[in-house]
C-alpha cells in the first residue's frame, strides 16, 4: 500500500517547530505522550496539535504507539533536528539534521531535483505542492508552512528561478557583436574612378582670381598635382 502524506494544517513552520520542541520537553524522546500534554506545553490549541500529528507522522517526525493509540513520541532521526533547533533555530546543525531526515523521503527528493533544475518559485510551488504530495484538502497556511520547512532545510529562497531570456535581451547582446565586426573590417579607400562634381555659381560679382586660387587648392588636396587651371596655364 502506498504511503499517504499529509501537509500541515493552520500552523506556521515556526509554530510547528514549537510543537516538536514541546514533544521533546515533555519527554517524547523516551516515551509516548498524549496530545493534551504537548498542547499545554506548546501553548497551542489541542485540535491544532491533533490535526498536525498526521503531518508529523507521515514525514517521519513522530511515531504513534501501537499499544496506546493517540500517544506519540519523536522518531529517532527527528530527535537530532529538534534538539539542535531547541538550542539554536538558525544553526547549520539543525538545518542539516532536518535535511537528512527529509531526504529519506522520495517525494521530497523529487521536489529537490525539480527545484535544483528550475529554481525556487514560491508562487508556482504553492499551486503544485498539493498535487505533488497528494493532499488536496490542505489550507493556504499549511502549504506555506511546508514550503518554509523545505526552504529552512535546503535554503532555496535565494536561488533565482531559471527563465528564458526575453527576445529583446538576446538582441541587445547580439548588437554589440555586429558592431565589433564592422569596426574590424578594413576601410576601403577611394580609387581612381572616384568622380567629384563641384558646382559654382558665377555672376558679374564673382572674383575670377580668387576662384582660380580655390580651384588650385582643391586640386592640390585631391592629389592631382599635375592638373592646372586654365588661368594658371596662361
Amino acid at each position: 500500500m502506498m504511503q499517504e502524506f499529509k501537509l500541515p494544517r493552520r500552523l506556521s513552520w515556526e509554530r510547528l517547530c514549537q510543537v516538536l520542541v514541546s514533544y521533546l520537553n515533555a519527554g517524547a524522546d523516551r516515551e509516548y505522550i498524549s496530545v493534551k500534554d504537548v498542547a499545554e506545553r506548546a501553548g497551542v490549541d489541542e485540535k491544532n496539535v491533533s490535526r498536525n500529528n498526521a503531518f508529523f507522522k507521515s514525514w517521519g517526525f513522530i511515531e504513534e504507539s501501537k499499544d496506546t493509540p493517540k500517544k506519540y513520541k519523536l522518531a529517532e532521526d527527528a530527535i537530532k533536528f529538534v534538539a539542535a533547533y531547541r538550542i539554536d533555530p538558525d544553526s547549520d546543525v539543525a538545518k542539516r539534521a532536518l535535511q537528512n531526515l527529509l531526504m529519506k523521503n522520495e517525494v521530497v527528493m523529487s521536489i529537490v531535483e525539480r527545484i535544483e533544475a528550475e529554481g525556487f518559485d514560491r508562487r508556482r510551488l504553492m499551486a503544485e505542492i498539493p498535487s505533488i504530495v497528494g493532499d488536496a484538502k490542505v489550507d493556504l497556511v499549511g502549504i506555506q508552512s511546508f514550503l518554509d520547512m523545505l526552504n529552512y532545510a535546503f535554503e532555496w529562497e535565494g536561488v533565482e528561478t531559471k527563465k528564458l531570456k526575453p527576445v529583446e535581451q538576446v538582441r541587445e547582446k547580439k548588437k554589440p557583436r555586429r558592431e565589433a565586426i564592422r569596426r574590424e573590417l578594413p576601410v576601403t579607400k577611394a580609387g581612381v574612378n572616384l568622380q567629384l562634381q563641384l558646382v559654382f555659381i558665377i555672376d558679374q560679382n564673382t572674383d575670377m582670381e580668387k576662384l582660380a586660387l580655390l580651384f588650385d587648392k582643391i586640386v592640390y588636396i585631391l592629389g592631382f598635382a599635375g592638373w592646372k587651371t586654365s588661368e594658371s596655364e596662361e
